[in-house]
């Protein structure tokens, strides 16, 4: 099974480059997130690099970036955030298909209106959208994308840090728990997960919930997981480490049977370390 990292575990935001360092380091399976630069170029470079036999190359949520920031949203009820966030993605799907890159995920929606720069930090305390409205939205535009049979879509639960839940007083963000993944698959029953490990050791802390019970309740739901660690308060993207509850749970989670992406950004030591426990797992 494929061991991916993320482009964002190097600092190297030209596309090109990114991917062709990964290559130097030894990684030959990279996945595309946010952080990367804009250049007309982007799309041919990932056409040419992805035919390179030793070169394995898929996409996530912001990937490849769009000339102009903007935080992708499948639940904004601002006009040109939803109008931006799903033509990125039908876009993304499409190129993903023509171009054989396999999955892509996308994060699970936001209450709330996010700027760029605010992304994995506290945000500062602002209206929320009608829930109701909101969620509908992001129901419908989910159940759109799976009819129209194009790309192997996921969507990614989100992470709900202690800071931002006692900003709002509520949780701003969609699917943060076992709970609420149940929940819209009955609304969304081609509903694929993409299990992002840290994202939930944050949101149980958060929630008053057990990290474990709820890694049991959804491994089996997915074939596609992130992994990195942190202190449980907030998404740090650290390395694994041997003993730690992390760890631990990882050897319970079936990862053979996974595609993984490893998303550590601090530093290649903790990448290459992190590789080798998670290769030594499957």
């Amino acid at each position: 099974m494929s061991i991916f990292v993320s482009s964002a575990c190097i600092k190297e935001r030209s596309l090109k480059d990114n991917i062709l360092e990964f290559n130097r380091l030894g990684f030959d399976c990279v996945e595309l997130t946010g952080g990367l630069d804009y250049a007309l170029r982007n799309i041919d470079d990932i056409k040419n690099l992805s035919r390179q036999n030793n070169l394995n190359i898929q996409l996530h949520n912001y990937s490849p970036p769009a000339e102009y920031d903007f935080v992708l949203n499948l639940a904004s009820l601002d006009q040109q955030t939803y109008d931006q966030s799903l033509s990125h993605v039908q876009d993304v799907l499409k190129f993903s298909v023509d171009s054989r890159l396999g999955k892509y995920a996308v994060h699970a929606g936001f209450y709330i209106p996010i700027h760029s720069n605010e992304l994995g930090k506290l945000i500062s305390k602002r209206e929320l959208y009608d829930k109701e409205t909101s969620y509908e939205r992001f129901v419908s535009t989910v159940n759109l994308l799976y009819d129209l049979n194009e790309g192997d879509l996921y969507i990614e639960n989100n992470v709900v840090s202690q800071a931002n839940f006692n900003e709002y007083g509520e949780n701003p963000f969609m699917l943060t728990c076992a709970d609420e993944y149940f929940e819209l698959k009955q609304r969304v029953p081609e509903l694929r997960l993409l299990l992002d490990f840290a994202h939930l050791k944050v949101s149980c802390n958060t929630l008053g919930l057990s990290f474990e019970d709820e890694i049991m309740r959804l491994i089996d739901e997915t074939d596609y997981v992130h992994i990195s660690d942190n202190d449980g308060l907030s998404d740090l993207n650290k390395g694994l480490e041997k003993d730690s509850q992390m760890y631990d749970i990882l050897k319970m989670s079936k990862l053979s049977t996974k595609v993984i992406t490893l998303e550590i950004y601090s530093g290649i030591d903790d990448l290459r370390r992190s590789y080798q426990l998670v290769k030594e797992l499957i």
